[in-house]
């Protein structure tokens, strides 16, 4: 059996649907290979980053709608 972490990573890669995790800190801390191709940007450069530091616009706004979606 999958430790549940593995499994839970291999059923979000697996997904048609763009996903991003945030940590408590908002940062990034997952994404899979479908938001890497919406979003265009690779998951070694964005996570451990706040949005406002690897979006090109709105960063701070993405932000917001973290902190209150939490």
């Amino acid at each position: 059996m999958m430790p549940t972490t593995l499994l839970s990573t291999t059923v979000l890669d697996n997904l048609a649907t763009a996903v991003v995790v945030f940590d408590e800190e908002l940062r990034v801390s997952y994404v899979n290979q479908m938001a890497e191709m919406v979003l265009a940007v690779s998951a070694k450069h964005i996570v451990g980053e706040l949005p406002s530091a690897w979006m090109s616009c709105h960063g701070e706004a993405v932000v917001d709608l973290v902190r209150a979606a939490a």
